[in-house]
């Protein structure tokens, strides 16, 4: 006669009997139910894994493409500035500036006195010496600094600088020195003025100038000015620049 269920079960030990469910497939229960979220953890940390290993990847081919195409822009840039200077190198060399005739006018080099009638106009005589016809020449910059209420005296009569390819003339403003360069046109003088090496010029005259010189630029004239007082160089931009001299 067969045994009752639950002496078989009693039979094989107490701990067998779960529910009326045998050890084995309780175990087997549990075992189904603890694993199905711990395999579902491990997919998504691999999924999670492999989407920061897809970022990464892609983060690298990212930074790599940007500096790529900032260094071939930086090398565009650089040739095109090479490119550049080469032109202007190629300009002065084909066709080269031209210095202006008769520079110096009635200037104090000839020891003629720039005299002004009652009025303060100067005298027909004064205009024939020192024509007024757009363009500067060592005369006009005298007049019209001593108009600016300069005193002027005479420097070197010959001064170069690096770039320029004519020589210049020296006013002393005391102890500032003005370099005076006077070209054909406006053009030439333009040229000169993007060929020049401001921070390598030098004075010819003055030994206690502290700093780098200001280039004035106006028409035909380039000017060199070295001094170390911010306001005599503002009178002497203002004036250099304040109108051309007509006729």
């Amino acid at each position: 006669m067969p045994q009752p269920v639950s002496r078989t079960l009693v039979s094989h030990g107490k701990s067998n009997l779960a529910a009326g469910i045998p050890r084995f497939r309780v175990r087997s229960a549990r075992r189904g139910i603890s694993r199905a979220p711990l395999n579902r953890a491990r997919s998504a940390r691999s999924d999670v894994s492999w989407l920061s290993r897809c970022c990464d990847v892609r983060s690298d081919i990212s930074r790599t493409v940007v500096l790529a195409l900032f260094l071939g822009l930086f090398g565009v840039v650089g040739c095109a500035g090479g490119g550049g200077d080469a032109t202007a190198a190629d300009s002065l060399s084909s066709s080269p500036p031209r210095a202006l005739e008769d520079p110096y006018g009635s200037s104090l080099r000839d020891s003629a006195s720039i005299a002004a009638d009652s009025s303060g106009e100067f005298t027909d005589a004064d205009s024939a010496s020192c024509p007024m016809t757009g363009l500067w020449r060592q005369c006009n910059v005298e007049k019209r600094l001593e108009r600016s209420g300069f005193v002027i005296r005479p420097g070197s009569d010959s001064v170069a600088q690096p770039g320029l390819l004519i020589t210049g003339t020296v006013v002393r403003l005391g102890r500032a020195e003005l370099q005076l360069y006077f070209y054909a046109d406006s053009a030439d003088a333009h040229r000169q003025a993007d060929a020049l090496d401001v921070g390598a010029a030098r004075p010819a005259d003055a030994t206690d100038v502290l700093r780098e010189p200001r280039l004035i630029r106006s028409n035909n004239l380039l000017a060199l000015f070295f001094n170390n007082n911010d306001r005599q160089l503002e009178r002497v931009e203002l004036a250099l620049t304040a109108g051309l001299p007509t006729r």
